[in-house]
């Protein structure tokens, strides 16, 4: 009987120990990721956007008035075109399919910016830029912030007060909308084309930030940083209208420094979440609302995530370094850089460039059906593709 106790006793060590090394390995795993800045500073990058044709990151310097981008092929080419001479932060920018333009936000309009990036090493040259459509022109405090494409093409972009004083901040609740711009034309000329700005959310938004469609299409996530909750939708993708509003995450109920930024999905259903002013980006289970992981940043201001890479295996962070002080620079010489987090054993969903819709004479076709992989939506990329370029720039 002894015998036996110990041979038991034995046993239950060694699964003991075994359990131990197993929960050693998944905890290291956990850990297992790198986190590498890969650009220099600017004064607050936001809005990346991984760009499957060219396999390079686009974003912006909102504050510095920049659209850059990062080739993780060549990391010391960092390219950048400038908006100095526009009025208005820049914010965000969005590739067009199959093209060389970008939609970037200014202000509170919406331009058209063809550009060629030019071989490594060269600079990039400006063809044309376009003013297309300006919103929320009864509110002058007011700019975009945030945007992105849903999976037809349409693009998505919230605006928020971003007045100086904080007697206007105070006055500033439920400044924030939704907008979703469709490409509509009433000419048979395609430059007297134009964006048409639909207002998706009216009410109940301060300053909505980072978005998100499920793979499915279904299910739309919006942050709003000032309430710190991340909101859901019921998506109908047919007719770009979201509805059935309710709270997925609260940063407040699970005691989450900071406010939620830009954010993304991954293959999973889970969203990675920028927390700017809370040094970190968080793992969340949006249909539980569990926190599920937290990756410690070196700077305080993570400002939005983004899944790039051949295999959507990289976390691409962006941060800012507005408004710090020369003490808080020297704790953090990274903020504003680009950081590209590795080896988090998921991936992430694409994110979709914005399509060419075309519409007809009438604009009934707003809350359109129509995917932008129809006839008339290669039709009208073919006629954008043959204007030649203008000579001109953004300055």
């Amino acid at each position: 009987m002894h015998g036996m106790h110990r041979a038991s006793a034995m046993t239950e060590g060694w699964a003991y120990l075994a359990g131990l090394a197993v929960l050693l390995s998944l905890a290291h795993a956990a850990q297992s990721y790198e986190i590498k800045a890969v650009t220099k500073p600017v004064i607050m990058s936001e809005s990346p956007y991984w760009d499957d044709k060219t396999n390079t990151v686009i974003f912006v310097d909102v504050i510095g008035k920049l659209v850059l981008r990062y080739d993780p092929s060549h990391p010391d080419d960092l390219k950048n075109i400038s908006f100095s001479g526009q009025s208005g932060r820049v914010t965000p920018a969005v590739p067009v399919r199959g093209s060389s333009e970008i939609l970037v936000g200014v202000g509170r309009t919406v331009h058209i910016v063809d550009v060629d990036w030019g071989a490594p090493g060269q600079a990039p040259v400006i063809r044309t830029v376009r003013a297309m459509q300006e919103v929320e022109t009864h509110l002058p405090g007011n700019r975009f912030n945030d945007g992105k494409a849903d999976c037809r093409g349409r693009l998505w972009i919230g605006t928020m007060d971003d007045s100086q004083t904080s007697r206007r901040r105070r006055r500033s609740v439920n400044k924030g909308e939704l907008f979703r711009f469709d490409l509509q034309h009433n000419s048979a000329q395609a430059r007297d084309m134009n964006l048409d700005a639909m207002p998706i959310v009216k009410d109940g938004l301060q300053i909505p930030n980072g978005m998100a469609w499920t793979a499915d299409d279904k299910v739309y996530y919006l942050a709003d940083s000032a309430t710190k909750a991340i909101y859901r939708f019921d998506f109908n993708v047919d007719t770009g209208v979201v509805s059935n509003k309710t709270t997925a995450f609260s940063f407040v109920d699970n005691k989450v420094p900071g406010a939620p930024d830009g954010m993304t999905l991954d293959v999973e259903g889970n969203l990675w979440i920028a927390c700017v002013h809370g040094g970190r980006v968080i793992r969340v289970d949006p249909r539980t609302g569990k926190l599920l992981q937290t990756i410690l940043m070196n700077v305080t201001n993570p400002s939005a995530a983004e899944w790039g890479g051949p295999n959507r295996d990289v976390l691409y962070v962006t941060s800012a370094r507005y408004k710090m002080d020369a003490r808080q620079l020297e704790r953090e010489p990274d903020a504003g850089s680009l950081f590209a987090i590795t080896g988090l054993g998921t991936r992430g969903l694409a994110e979709r460039p914005y399509d060419v819709v075309a519409f007809n004479a009438s604009g009934s076709s707003r809350a359109s059906s129509i995917s932008c992989w129809t006839h008339w939506g290669l039709v009208m990329l073919m006629i954008l593709n043959a204007i030649p370029p203008k000579s001109s720039s953004s300055r």
